[in-house]
């Protein structure tokens, strides 16, 4: 419709009226104006068809293109669930034949206890003690049997209702567990516990409170890491406080506890742009021990010269190693001689935490060594007092 010449079609009318009016001949002007109409329906229809059929052509195509896309998030949904169907085996154990032994266990314990507390009543009143004895333990051994595979199965049938219970979850409370069984979190502790010994939950752990089941490696490295930076946080919070006022420390030791400050900051970005659990956790290792290094230097500013090799050499290598691996990880692709560097660096964390971690007790040993006069001490006086634990026997 939009290719029609509605300008034109009212100049024709307009045209033929006024010959009418100029000429006074009114006769040919009905015929004239109706083929002008038609002439101008004519065009309309056409565009209409025309407009129709594009109209149609293109619902034809968004309706094609949507049963595409129809078809494409099926795969997609599919590849997702065949994903999960792949990876809930990977995390959990098949129990046939768990089930089996235990019901085997039942069944032959049970059965043994009827068989062998019959035999040994019978030599029981037979006045024969040896054997009475005798199967009076193989009927507490087979009661035990029985015992152990009525529990093996209650175990297998908990770890099923917990398995279904998870659905597509990697995580669950325990108290939801207990709930769920009505039975005390102490109990479903060692439940769980038990059923990840067994390896029934393939990747299963339970986090430091033993509040809750993680049951891939996946989520309990996301845990790892949440509490490592919650840890992280304490400790940065707790050293801010302290920096805050270094006013009260002599020159020089303030000179320390700000250079340490500023290389503490250094380590914490390198390990911000590194990823990779492993080696976040070795740097953050080495942030928190300097961190509590320099707390010491704040609260014993004759501690300062203990930290003399660290500054000249431990701390400016630290921050040159991490440079140089941040560097190294960023390359697109990793051969033999990054990937042999990368690891002789992680290594090399390794024996610095070590490093650190001695340095650290050797700045408590002068406040040790004192406890342990003042403990001397103390033994001495309680002994010449008769208080001592040899005089009370």
């Amino acid at each position: 419709m939009s290719n029609f010449d509605w300008e034109k079609f009212g100049s024709d009318i307009s045209k033929n009226v006024q010959n009418a009016i100029d000429s006074q001949d009114f006769h040919q002007l009905s015929n004239t104006i109706n083929k002008t109409v038609a002439d101008a329906m004519g065009t309309v229809s056409d565009g209409v068809r025309q407009a129709h059929k594009t109209a149609k052509t293109q619902t034809e195509l968004f309706q094609e293109r949507r049963k595409k896309e129809r078809e494409v998030q099926r795969q997609n949904l599919s590849v997702v669930n065949q994903n999960k169907m792949m990876k809930r085996p990977f995390l959990f154990a098949k129990l046939s034949a768990a089930k089996v032994g235990g019901m085997l266990m039942s069944i032959f314990g049970f059965s043994g206890v009827a068989i062998f507390s019959i035999i040994g009543l019978i030599f029981f009143a037979t006045g024969l003690a040896i054997p009475t004895l005798i199967f009076s333990g193989l009927t507490a051994l087979s009661l035990l049997m029985g015992i152990g595979g009525v529990k093996k199965l209650g175990l297998a049938a908990r770890f099923g209702r917990i398995v279904k219970a998870l659905g597509n979850k990697e995580y669950m409370e325990l108290q939801q567990i207990s709930e769920m069984f009505q039975k005390p979190l102490r109990f479903v502790q060692k439940d769980v516990n038990r059923m990840i010994a067994k390896g029934w939950f393939r990747q299963g752990r339970l986090d430091t409170q033993k509040t809750s089941l993680m049951v891939s490696d996946t989520v309990y490295h996301d845990y790892q890491k949440m509490r490592l930076q919650i840890e992280e946080k304490r400790i940065h919070d707790e050293a801010e406080a302290m920096r805050r006022d270094v006013s009260n420390l002599d020159t020089q030791v303030q000179e320390v506890v700000k250079a340490g400050d500023a290389y503490i900051d250094k380590i914490r970005k390198c390990n911000a742009a590194i990823p990779g659990i492993e080696i976040s956790e070795k740097i953050s290792r080495i942030e928190m021990l300097l961190e509590r290094i320099f707390s010491r230097v704040r609260e014993e500013p004759n501690t300062a010269s203990d930290t003399r090799r660290l500054m000249d050499y431990y701390l400016p290598t630290t921050v040159k190693l991490l440079e140089a691996y941040q560097q190294l990880d960023s390359q697109p692709i990793k051969g033999g001689n990054i990937l042999t560097s990368k690891k002789e660096i992680e290594d090399t964390l390794d024996t610095l935490n070590l490093a650190f971690e001695k340095m650290l007790n050797g700045m408590f040993q002068d406040k040790a060594l004192d406890l342990s006069a003042d403990i001397s001490v103390l033994n001495t006086m309680l002994a010449q007092e008769g208080l001592t634990k040899e005089d009370f026997k």
